[in-house]
Formats: structure tokens, sequence, C-alpha cells
């Protein structure tokens, strides 16, 4: 029987072992799955299983690359996907999902799922989507080495594939993720897939939709069946920290608990049980300065048990990193660069803030401001800024982002309801997209909050998007009405 150019090129270079399941009767789910192809019984089996039912259609496509926002709604079932209250991690999800206009929102369930099981990560969704080269969004194909991790996952075997990171099945071994490797390794090491006939496992190839199949396939074998338990009764690497809130970062689903002299982070888990004072109580009862013990599973807390502080914090602990309220000695000069140290708020004046720039001869310098002339939900500590100043107050400030955010500016050259152009002074154009659950929009020359609807054209402008890649507005500033 010939094998088409296809088909043999994925057998030489993956040489997946097929799984095959016995005592079931399959039915011919898609009229382009016959049974004579590679990846029947992986596909019917999991169309048995009810893990495709986001292939409604009569056809499979089995060689068309498979989208991240698929794959996980095909890993969600076969991890046991059921319906709950995945809040926090949707407020995840939205971090990622407002930069895109088509970021596939029916998928948003079974992402929260696998983002409570920490088949998914965080760092997971911020490849979901890009942007080619004319500007427009496309759902990001899923590679084999990022297959892996999520199979490892899923088999909830991190630690083992953790093991081999260091080995080399591979000839390509250099060539895969080194935080990818150990999944890449373990996978092969029990047989899920295998390397061509001479030696490479092409890790950053796409995958396509029967590939994946067949891989999942052959790693659910592997998964044993147990039933359903408590998470706090089916845990690992478990630690009971014992300290005070230092901070509550609800967007994130994080806090941070100081333990004597450290400060350490952890997320939420889904199912997280809080208590306060031994009431079972919501995570909006979590706050700066709570004592609390806390039982960690592989950095997530499980349980977190609060308690009111014998005395309020010192203020004057607070790191000198962080926003703070000290008397500050501004400085006189016309200009300055530097790394921002830190950022200062006069707590009796709102609106009233100083920005601590480290220059690169080591002079600490201060220069103030307002919370409109200075982007303070923008800047960072780290960041590196350059300031133009009259007599300490603070005129202009543009920022070299040290954080993987982008910072456009220019002119507004065109405009309508959900995107803006800008033109630079050396006549570039750029297009940025605007959201209106995300974007943020304020005219500093004003000093107020405005709807994108009321910027105008021929006004400059500074636009920052939460990812370097991203044309998706986080916060737009008009700096200049003309």
């Amino acid at each position: 029987m010939k094998l088409n150019k296809k088909l043999c090129g994925f057998l030489c270079t993956f040489q997946i072992a097929l799984f095959c399941c016995h005592n079931i009767s399959f039915g011919a789910a898609y009229k382009d799955i016959s049974p004579s192809h590679w990846a029947y019984l992986a596909i019917e089996n999991l169309h048995a299983k009810g893990c495709l039912n986001d292939f409604p259609s009569e056809k499979f496509n089995p060689d068309s690359y498979i989208d991240k926002f698929t794959s996980s709604k095909i890993l969600a079932a076969v991890a046991g996907y059921t319906d709950g209250d995945y809040s926090a991690q949707k407020n995840i999800i939205s971090k990622f999902s407002s930069k895109f206009l088509k970021w596939n929102k029916e998928s948003n369930n079974q992402i929260a799922f696998l983002l409570s099981k920490n088949i998914l990560t965080e760092n997971d969704l911020e490849s979901f989507m890009l942007f080619s080269s004319d500007g427009s969004e496309k759902f990001r194909a899923i590679s084999r080495e990022e297959t892996a991790v999520f199979l490892v996952r899923l088999m909830g075997k991190t630690s083992e594939a953790q093991k081999l990171s260091s080995s080399n099945f591979f000839k390509d071994s250099p060539s895969i993720t080194e935080t990818r490797r150990g999944s890449i390794n373990y996978l092969k090491s029990v047989n899920v897939l295998s390397g061509d006939k001479n030696g490479f496992c092409n890790p950053k190839k796409a995958v396509t939709r029967a590939e994946f199949c067949v891989l999942v396939n052959n790693a659910a074998k592997l998964i044993p069946s147990s039933p359903k338990t408590n998470p706090s009764e089916n845990i690992n690497n478990v630690a009971t920290i014992n300290g005070t809130i230092n901070n509550y970062y609800k967007n994130l689903n994080l806090i941070q608990i100081k333990s004597g002299d450290k400060i350490d982070s952890y997320r939420l888990s889904g199912s997280v049980k809080i208590t306060f004072n031994d009431k079972t109580v919501s995570a909006d009862s979590i706050s700066e300065g709570l004592k609390t013990t806390a039982l960690i599973n592989n950095s997530e807390v499980i349980r977190l048990s609060l308690s009111s502080p014998e005395s309020k914090p010192d203020a004057s602990k607070q790191p000198s990193s962080t926003i703070s309220s000290i008397q500050p000695d501004i400085c006189m000069d016309p200009a300055a660069s530097g790394t921002i140290q830190s950022i200062q708020i006069n707590p009796s004046l709102r609106n009233e803030c100083v920005i601590e720039l480290l220059s690169d001869s080591g002079k600490r310098k201060l220069f103030s401001g307002t919370r409109y002339t200075i982007p303070i939900y923008s800047l960072k500590i780290g960041d590196f800024a350059h300031i133009t100043a009259d007599k300490g107050q603070i005129l202009t400030i543009k920022i070299d982002k040290k954080d993987k955010k982008s910072v456009s500016s220019g002119y507004v050259s065109d405009i309508d309801n959900n995107k803006i152009t800008i033109e630079t002074a050396g006549g570039g154009k750029s297009v940025f997209y605007h959201n209106e659950n995300f974007t943020e929009c304020y005219d500093c020359t004003i000093g107020e909050k405005i709807d994108f609807t009321d910027i105008k054209k021929f006004t400059e402008v500074y636009i920052f998007c939460e990812d370097i890649n991203s044309r998706a507005i986080d916060v737009i500033f008009i700096v200049d009405s003309l």
C-alpha cells in the first residue's frame, strides 16, 4: 500500500506509538478518517469518550494544525472537565483575552479548568494568540514541545520529567527549549512518542489534529483512574507557612506572605478554602497585615486561615522599592535619565507623586508631578525613564520598559470606534486596537479620565500595550492637544 508524502513525512519525523484500544466498537465518526488512517483508533477512541465535541461536523481535517484553544478543550475533556466556579482563573484569562478582538471566548471555561488543575499556567496564555505581519490576529498552533509539557502535567508527572531535563534522548536535544526538555524526554521514556529514524524530534514543529489526538490518547492510557478527592487529600510537596499577608494581588490571584525576614509569593488554588477567625470567607477578606497560616501544595495555596494582627504593620518597614510616602528633596535639573528606584505618593495630596531615579553616575534624583503627568499605573521599578522638568516639576516623561510592555508615541492621524492610527515624527504609522472592557484613556492636559471616542485627530498620545507583540491598547494618554 502506497502512503502519501505527508503521511510518510509524519511517520519519519515523529513515529508515534499508536494506542490500540480493544473492546470498543467504532463507528467512523468522521468521513475523512477511514479505518485505514494511521490515527483512526486514537481519534475514534477520543470521540467515543466525548473528548472531541469541538469537531461536530462530518470532517475532522486531520492534517490541519491544531490551535491552543481547540487543544485546551480536548485536554480539559480528558482531564475530567466539569462546570464550576473558576472566577479566579477567569480573571487571569481576561488579562490576556482583552488584548485580542478574536480571542476564542468559547474555550474560556475549559482554559480556566486547566488553570485550576495546573495543566495550564498563566505564562502559557501569553502564546495563545499572535499578530501576523499585516497586523491581523491569528490563533497560534501548538508545537510538539508545548504538547509534551501539557501532557506531562495532565499525567501528573512533572517531577519525574524534571529529573530528565539534562538527558539528551534526541540528536536535536539542544534545540528543545530548556524548560521543556524534560517533558519531551519523559514522554519518550514511557513510549508516548519517539523520534524519527535519524534520532530527531523536531520540537518546534506545529502539531496536526491527528498527531495531537494520538499523543493525547497515548498519554491518557497511562493516567490511572481514581475517585475524585478533596484537593487537600490528593497532594504532594505540601508545606505549611505561618506569617502575615504582605500583599494581595486580586487581579493575579496571588498573595505574598511574609514569614520572618522572607517574603514569598503563592497563587491561590481554584478550590482554595479561606477562613477568617475560623469562619469561611471569600478572597475579598484578604488584606495586608493579617496573620495567616497557609497550606501550600506545589506553590499553590489550597487552604488559607486568616486572623486579626496583634498590632498594625510598622509603616517605617516598607521596602524602599515600593510606593512610599517620604518627604522628598526635589532635584532642580532641567532633565535627567535613570532607572526608576521608587514611586512615592503623598497621602495627603492624592494626585501628587514623585519619581526617584538612579542615574548612571549613581546619583539619586527626585522629580515631582501628578498621577496624570506621571502614568503611575503603567510604571514599574526598574523602568528606564527620560524626564524633562521645570523647577523639579515633571513636564515630560518617556519610558524604556524593562518588562514586556511596549510604549509608542506620536500624533493621531486616524481614529474610529475600535482602532487608532498614530504617526511618529519620522513619518511612520502604527495601528492599535481599543477594547471597551480593557482600554483606559486619560487626558493629561486636563487631568481626567475620558472615553476613547473623545480622542481627537492630531493630538499627541502615548500608547501602552501589555505585551510587546500586541497591538491591543492597555492605557492611552493624551499629552498634548493641538
